[in-house]
């Protein structure tokens, strides 16, 4: 179940990422999307996910769990259509060779990435054009 305020408490916790730069294990794209489910659901929802500090550890996390999606929705999250994507669902989604994972905030997608950092992106409709996919968890 959601936090009471999830959605103010995660915007405020958006404001203190921007600008940072991209760290496995801190500020990498999984670790942004845990951080920010824990803030809306008071708790670790990938409590069975270790922890990862290397670019080579993540990979294997990831890989062994069958990837982001699989893994998203082996955790109990729900595939929905762009579209419906409000704060706090997840867009998983392929940047060159890397899949990387994204948190819907007010309309734009908050992301790392390792030449820019935190940065957030607008959800437009040429973005949902795009092969993302958005997961809702419960």
């Amino acid at each position: 179940m959601k936090i009471d305020n999830y959605d103010y408490k995660l915007i405020e916790w958006v404001n203190t990422q921007l600008g940072k730069p991209y760290i496995w294990g801190e500020t990498d794209c999984g670790s942004l999307v845990r951080k920010g489910l824990n803030i809306i659901y008071g708790k670790d929802k990938f409590n069975d996910i270790p922890s990862w500090d290397t670019e080579e550890i993540c990979r294997k996390i990831w890989d062994d769990l069958g990837g982001a999606d699989k893994a998203f929705l082996d955790f109990g999250a729900k595939k929905i259509k762009g579209t419906f994507a409000q704060t706090g669902d997840v867009a998983v989604l392929e940047v060159g060779k890397l899949l990387t994972a994204a948190m819907v905030i007010g309309g734009k997608l908050l992301f790392s990435s390792t030449d820019k950092g935190i940065e957030t992106r607008d959800i437009t409709p040429s973005l949902l054009r795009l092969d993302i996919r958005f997961y809702r968890f419960g």
